[in-house]
């Protein structure tokens, strides 16, 4: 009851998310971008020219938020290199399979070198203009009569590229391919999503093997490998409704709190909830400690927020530096605030709030240590176990004990083990490659988090002889995790409750 009475409150509250898009673009932020444009200033002073003498505000007010918010955006370059210094021919279908890519790594004593060149620098007034008449026309033929927002237009129609993935001409493809959905017909923006989907899921599948060498797939890159992630999946389909005049978005997981890795997903905007909506609606709901939004507008990002506490750089994880994410969090899955009244912080320190994910820590908030060591977190997804940490050059040192923040909002802290606690259980997998079940005539491991060593201690080795393992005087209320000899640790790590593996 609480579960539905939660989504209930994020449908009711996702429609106001949507209107906080892009700031209005002051003067100083397109002369700032001209600044930065360097040698290739005329071609941008040629396209404010061919826009400021337009009488349509809203199309000078799209000229100027594309210009403006170019600054930071940049093309990724990429070449392979062996050990005479002699580029090498490569072949983007190596991509496919990561033991084909790594044995041509190794074959010649291959380095990768990239750069990355920023957009303004480069990019023609001609390409821009192309993509800014061809935005706004879809805008103006079909955005205002689906009550599509400016702003919403600004940040999930307009852009000319969704991340540092060469130019090319993709609304023309995609435009050629779909238009007719939304010139010909009155199809719901559901309807016109599934049949995107379907189209694209005949020509691009997902590829575990896949190696994501490339941060974003130009189309032809896409249309060569045929195959790629989840973040690739969704930028295609993300293209093809921009294509089409059908406002999209790039929303991302970037740790799953109860699984490895992150995820990425298609969110399209939705005339009848005036909102952004998920194919799946609840896809984030379980187990996303954060969920993000991109925006192309640029914003204050939470390493900017850190720098200006005194954090250096070299302090600050990677995931705060980007300017371009918007948290949705609560409009995606149960969350809340996380509030510790106690902490071992000094006061004024810096605390990272971390979760377990592919055999390591990383964070996803910070907060700054109050009187007595008082933390609030804000708007972080329940039922996820989370730890504390200070980072330093690259490297967590994790503060205390983990606890879970369970579904109601309340905390439970992973005290450290009673040794006269204990229980025997019954163990069915590892939590890995699909969840992989216990194989008979393999050797395991079972470990326990030692909260004061902050590492994993063996608790039992043994051989599988059927498809459950049981394990007697196991500590009782802490978090386990149970590996199979020459494992990578990539085990997700669980609790043993009314004699139940749960995995967390």
């Amino acid at each position: 009851m609480e579960k539905d009475k939660n989504i209930y409150c994020i449908i009711l509250s996702f429609a106001i998310l949507t209107w906080a898009g892009c700031q209005p673009v002051q003067p100083h932020s397109v002369a700032y971008a001209l600044k930065k444009s360097g040698d290739n200033e005329v071609e941008i002073q040629k396209l404010l020219r061919r826009y400021n003498t337009q009488s349509d505000t809203l199309l000078r007010k799209s000229a100027d938020f594309l210009i403006a918010n170019m600054v930071g955006m940049s093309t990724d370059s990429i070449s392979y290199v062996n050990a005479q210094s002699h580029r090498v021919p490569f072949d983007i279908c190596l991509y496919e399979n990561k033991k084909r890519f790594q044995d041509f790594l190794t074959s010649d004593d291959i380095s990768v070198q990239r750069y990355q060149i920023a957009d303004l620098g480069f990019i023609k007034a001609d390409y821009l203009e192309k993509n800014i008449d061809s935005a706004y026309t879809l805008f103006r033929n079909y955005g205002l009569r689906r009550k599509i927002p400016f702003e919403v237009y600004c940040n999930y129609l307009l852009p000319y590229k969704l991340g540092d993935e060469r130019i090319e001409d993709w609304r023309r493809f995609f435009s050629g391919k779909f238009n007719t959905l939304v010139r010909d017909s009155n199809m719901s923006a559901k309807e016109i999503y599934k049949a995107v989907d379907k189209d694209i899921n005949q020509w691009f599948t997902y590829n575990k093997e896949y190696v994501p060498a490339l941060n974003t797939l130009s189309l032809s890159q896409a249309l060569e490998l045929r195959s790629g992630n989840c973040l690739d999946i969704a930028n295609l389909h993300i293209a093809a409704l921009r294509a089409i005049g059908i406002p999209a978005a790039l929303e991302i997981v970037p740790y799953w709190g109860n699984n490895n890795f992150g995820h990425s997903e298609c969110a399209y905007w939705d005339d009848e909830s005036a909102g952004f909506k998920l194919p799946d609606s609840l896809r984030f709901y379980y187990g996303a400690p954060k969920v993000f939004r991109k925006t192309f507008a640029a914003q204050e990002s939470e390493a900017a927020r850190l720098n200006k506490l005194g954090v250096k750089k070299m302090n600050i994880p990677e995931l705060f530096f980007n300017d371009r994410l918007q948290d949705i969090t609560t409009f995606r899955t149960n969350a809340g605030n996380i509030v510790l009244a106690e902490s071992m912080a000094p006061e004024n320190e810096v605390i990272f709030l971390c979760v377990y994910n592919a055999a390591k820590w990383e964070a996803i908030s910070w907060a700054v240590a109050g009187k007595n060591g008082r933390l609030t977190f804000p708007n972080v997804g329940r039922n996820i176990v989370y730890t504390l940490a200070t980072y330093h050059k690259g490297t967590y040192t994790l503060q205390g004990t983990p606890f879970l923040h369970k579904k109601d909002g309340q905390i439970e802290f992973f005290r450290e083990i009673a040794k006269e606690q204990t229980e025997d259980i019954c163990v069915e997998g590892t939590g890995v490659d699909e969840w992989l079940g216990i194989q008979p005539g393999h050797q395991y491991q079972l470990y326990y988090w030692d909260v004061a060593t902050h590492h994993w201690c063996l608790i039992k080795n043994t051989s599988a002889t059927d498809h459950i393992l049981t394990f007697t005087a196991v500590p009782q209320k802490t978090l386990l995790r149970l590996a199979k000899a020459g494992s990578t640790g990539m085990e997700r790590f669980f609790t043993y409750e009314s004699n139940k593996q749960i995995w967390r």
